[in-house]
């Protein structure tokens, strides 16, 4: 019998309920969810991961920024995934994303004035190599994910990341 095999898909989907599980636990004003289109000339780009704020005066909704994210055998490096995630980091009027391919999480932050974004914070997981440790080893890459939205939430807390009005990003 075939089996279905762990996909980017799966992931994001399992990461957004990590990630709220996580927020609610804590207490954090972040939330997530994917399948947010953006409007790109005439093309739709959804980012896989969308944070919004949910906190008390602002809108649900709100647009903190993006992830997008790959398999452990895509490089985190990648020019095509960067390039992916730079545009719709700036279509959404966000100064940041994060990439993240199992093994590597990587988080972006705009240079002032510029269109140009440099990596702020980096955070491993060794322990992930392939694709069947997405889904065998889904503690180590939820731990990772601690440690990830620990350092979000400390930016937004302190103002390094602000969240776009979603009338703005519309």
């Amino acid at each position: 019998m075939n089996r279905p095999s762990y996909t980017e898909r799966s992931w994001g989907i399992d990461l957004c309920g990590e990630i709220n599980r996580i927020s609610l636990e804590r207490g954090y004003e972040i939330k997530a969810g994917g399948e947010g289109g953006i409007n790109a000339g005439g093309r739709r780009l959804f980012p896989d991961v969308l944070l919004r704020c949910d906190e008390e005066g602002v809108v649900q909704g709100d647009v903190l920024h993006g992830w997008e994210l790959k398999m452990p055998d895509t490089p985190i490096d990648d020019s095509a995934l960067l390039e992916n995630a730079k545009e719709k980091a700036i279509l959404l009027g966000c100064d940041s994303f994060l990439v993240w391919n199992g093994r590597d999480a990587h988080f972006y932050k705009r240079e002032e004035e510029s269109q140009n974004f440099s990596i702020k914070k980096k955070w491993p997981c060794p322990e992930i190599s392939t694709r069947e440790d997405m889904e065998t080893k889904k503690d180590k890459w939820i731990a990772t994910l601690n440690k990830i939205l620990i350092e979000i939430d400390n930016y937004k807390v302190t103002g390094e990341l602000t969240p776009k009005r979603i009338i703005e990003v519309l």
